[in-house]
């Protein structure tokens, strides 16, 4: 699937969570720890204990067309949401990662 080939007019990038290397996200009453790359956004973690960076978020473009968002193209709201998406997988993980053992 082809990136959003252009931005939209008056788009102007998020600045949010620049210079951010690690985010406390509340969830349930408690705070999750996540990892941030400075280009690609919130890092997931994985089953085998390893950092990923989360999928790029699909959205429809101009026209009606579909198409992928990289982290610096998404708008302020689309960063919390992918964030709040990467907690929770994180969260889910860890409980997963110590009930194994």
């Amino acid at each position: 699937m082809a990136l959003v080939p252009h931005e939209p007019a008056g788009f102007s990038k998020s600045t949010l969570y620049d210079g951010l290397k690690l985010v406390m996200v509340p969830l349930n009453e408690e705070e999750e720890e996540v990892q941030m790359d400075p280009e690609k956004g919130p890092l997931v973690l994985q089953l085998d204990g390893t950092l990923t960076h989360l999928q790029t978020v699909r959205g429809i473009a101009g026209g009606g067309q579909i198409g992928e968002k990289l982290w610096p193209q998404m708008t302020s709201t689309e960063q919390t949401c992918a964030l709040y998406i990467c907690a929770k997988k994180n969260r889910y993980i860890k409980d997963r990662l110590e009930h194994e053992k």
